[in-house]
């Protein structure tokens, strides 16, 4: 039964992916809950990020990226210059190279959110009564203790940022 507070677990397939996960993921349950915790964001934000950057790097994204803003500015011109032929060209070849932007970019976030669920799951089943942390300053809104979740999204967040600049990935 779900029990008041739960986030995850209102789904009875969430806390049986937790459980699958917990046997596999179970060696990280030993150390402290928040040291733990901390080492699966470190996985989790890791494994993702690697993730976006191979199929970033795979399907060109960048060099994708980079023709659309030229037509975008192309289309800008052609609008201003009132050709009405070169606009239809100009805007069909940007809609063909939008539609393949966003089918690899739904691409990266569908895997995302799979991994992202599996891990989340196993989160909320390992994590949700035990990982605690006390912050040293009262923060608003939050106060100074944070549960699984809220630590998890600072340290993803520092994670991905601190993995970026040192790697040099956009």
């Amino acid at each position: 039964m779900v029990k008041k507070g739960d986030v995850l677990m209102a789904l009875p397939i969430t806390a049986m992916v937790g459980k699958a996960m917990d046997s596999v993921l179970y060696p990280l349950a030993s150390f402290n809950p928040v040291l733990s915790l901390t080492i699966s964001s470190l996985i989790m934000t890791t494994l993702l990020l690697s993730l976006y950057q191979y199929f970033y790097r795979k399907n060109n994204l960048k060099e994708l990226r980079q023709k659309l803003e030229f037509l975008k500015e192309e289309l800008i011109k052609v609008q201003v210059n009132k050709r009405k032929e070169e606009m239809e060209k100009t805007l069909n070849e940007y809609i063909q190279l939008n539609n393949k932007f966003i089918k690899f970019t739904l691409q990266i976030m569908v895997i995302s959110i799979i991994v992202g669920l599996l891990f989340f799951s196993w989160m909320e089943f390992r994590f949700e009564k035990t990982a605690k942390v006390i912050l040293p300053v009262k923060l608003p809104i939050v106060g100074n203790q944070l549960n699984w979740f809220g630590w998890y999204l600072i340290l993803s967040f520092t994670i991905a940022w601190v993995i970026r600049r040192l790697l040099e990935w956009e």
